[in-house]
């Protein structure tokens, strides 16, 4: 094990400018300067048992630490007001529950103050309101109703798409498939 220990050492070159803490007269080869050296070191590797327990779920502080308000949020499978298109419903779940598990999101604005300069939604203090990006895959319907309000999807004219989650205070969620010029408050349920 010494000898396993000295050879690392050596082609380290941890040792070899440590000539003032050994005796003179083992003259410049490094590895008589090693050797003395080590026999002089207390170089006893003693081996722990560690018990390593790891826990998976969010602390208070992790909670905190999340960079997405979301302590009003609630799991769910599917979407009230109805949507028409399952494509969406699972878009939208999907995004609310990685926004409450606090998973990176893609996008840098995913999770920004929203500022409602529209003024769609109720007016509230600045930081109320969080944006995120909704991602509608292919094979999603282009004509769509939300409860009794028919949509047509809007082109996408980058990688972000149109369609975008707001929530506000951490436990509304308002859904706009207009980029921002109309809003649907909906809620996550169970089916």
């Amino acid at each position: 094990m010494k000898k396993l220990l000295l050879t690392i050492l050596v082609s380290s070159g941890l040792f070899l400018n440590a000539t003032d803490t050994v005796n003179k007269d083992l003259g410049t080869n490094p590895i008589n300067q090693i050797s003395t050296y080590a026999e002089k070191a207390d170089l006893s590797i003693v081996q722990k048992d560690v018990n390593l327990t790891i826990d998976l779920s969010l602390s208070n502080d992790e909670k905190s630490a999340c960079q997405y308000p979301n302590d009003g949020l609630n799991y769910g499978t599917d979407v009230t007001p109805k949507i028409t298109d399952p494509v969406r419903v699972n878009a939208i779940v999907s995004l609310v529950t990685k926004i409450i598990k606090c998973e990176k999101l893609p996008y840098k604005e995913d999770g920004q103050i929203f500022i409602n300069k529209e003024g769609l939604l109720p007016q509230m203090e600045k930081g109320y309101y969080r944006e995120y990006t909704l991602i509608i895959p292919s094979g999603s319907q282009k004509e769509f109703n939300v409860g009794d309000t028919h949509f047509t999807a809007y082109p996408s004219y980058s990688g972000r798409g149109p369609e975008r989650i707001v929530i506000g205070g951490g436990s509304i969620i308002y859904y706009t498939p207009t980029h921002y010029e109309s809003f649907v408050q909906i809620k996550l349920i169970n089916k």
